[in-house]
């Protein structure tokens, strides 16, 4: 499952589900051979665009929908911490990077490695609630499954198997969820920058060796 690639959520203007899946599942699931009988991908930022949900219900007929929703405030801040290790954020201070959204807004004050102002949003991140009932109206409760992020940590197990459940796949038998994705500072911007984006293979190889 490739891993927020956010394709949706970059879609120009002028699509159609034909062009789309002609470049979405030959960039994104060249492993696919036709057998799995299911397809995924994880975005958060789906949810908050006016566009991807309407564009992946039009290329995927019944697609399902799965959100994982946590505490706003936790959500918010996480997201802070997420956008200074991608270097979108240069503000360390989550009250005032909260305080420079109007500013931000107006297309001032924003960091010059920012990939988009509006990842800077944190007021519009916290609305979880309010996207979550544009996804249902959109597509309906029944293709929807919200998992919280308490239940998760609370029985990772038999969340994982309702997930199973909701996609209709068997239980594959594992016993253990081992934890990923585990909060991450950056240590050298340079260094961040050159790992994130090298410039040739020949560095990614050299850095890796360090």
């Amino acid at each position: 499952m490739p891993k927020e690639p956010h394709y949706f959520s970059r879609l120009p203007a002028t699509w159609s589900p034909g062009r789309v899946l002609a470049d979405y599942l030959p960039a994104y699931f060249r492993h696919w051979d036709g057998a799995a009988p299911v397809l995924g991908e994880g975005s958060p930022s789906y949810l908050y665009s006016d566009r991807a949900i309407g564009a992946i219900d039009a290329c995927f007929p019944g697609a399902r929908f799965i959100v994982m929703a946590r505490d706003p405030l936790e959500l918010v801040a996480s997201h802070h911490k997420r956008m200074l290790y991608t270097l979108d954020e240069d503000e360390p201070d989550l009250a005032k990077a909260w305080a420079l959204q109007g500013q931000r807004r107006r297309g001032e004050r924003v960091p010059r490695r920012c990939r988009d102002p509006r990842l800077l949003d944190y007021e519009g991140v916290g609305r979880v609630g309010a996207r979550c009932e544009m996804l249902l109206r959109r597509v309906g409760r029944e293709r929807v499954r919200f998992i919280l992020l308490e239940d998760l940590r609370a029985d990772p197990l038999g969340t994982y198997r309702g997930t199973l459940a909701f996609l209709s796949l068997e239980d594959d038998g594992r016993t253990a969820l081992p934890r990923r994705n585990e909060s991450r500072a950056v240590r050298s911007v340079p260094l961040h920058l050159l790992l994130s984006q090298p410039r040739s293979e020949v560095a990614r190889v050299l850095l890796a060796r360090l």
